[in-house]
């Protein structure tokens, strides 16, 4: 019994280096994985929101162009006239970094739709085109028809 007490006296150099290799490996591992996570929850994060803001654009232009009795399509821009004589123009505003889709009523600026990089419209017949993208390239553009009715 005397013998195997003073055998035990601790771990050895070696012991305690292999140790702290598998512990480094395992924690780096487990860094790594929560990294990636964060990472992909911050990417989805900002693709949701884009995609919020150009679905709401979309909307709330749709909207006024179903209610509107004229139609005025120019470089980046939307004019539409209603019954009430108010005019809403939708301007692409901003630099070559950030550019937002304003809003004017009467010529008075009244909402910013914030998170829009391109802005194309284009009519052909009845059937106008809106292309909202939030890069200012449109490299993944959303799209949307609206078919005018024709007035009897």
């Amino acid at each position: 019994m005397k013998y195997l007490i003073k055998r035990n006296r601790g771990m050895t150099l070696v012991e305690v280096l292999a140790a702290l290799v598998i512990t480094s490996i395992i924690a780096i591992f487990i860094f790594s994985i929560i990294n990636s996570s964060a990472n992909q929850n911050k990417q989805q994060t900002e693709e949701t929101g884009d995609l919020f803001n150009i679905s709401y654009a979309l909307k709330v232009i749709t909207k006024d162009i179903r209610r509107s009795k004229d139609v005025e399509i120019g470089r980046y821009q939307l004019k539409l006239t209603f019954p009430d004589n108010r005019n809403v123009k939708y301007v692409l505003e901003g630099n070559q970094q950030k550019k937002e889709l304003i809003k004017y009523t009467n010529d008075v600026k009244t909402e910013t739709l914030s998170g829009i990089g391109c802005f194309n419209v284009s009519i052909t017949e009845n059937v106008i085109s809106l292309e909202l993208d939030n890069k200012i390239d449109c490299s993944s553009s959303k799209n949307t028809e609206i078919h005018l009715r024709q007035e009897l």
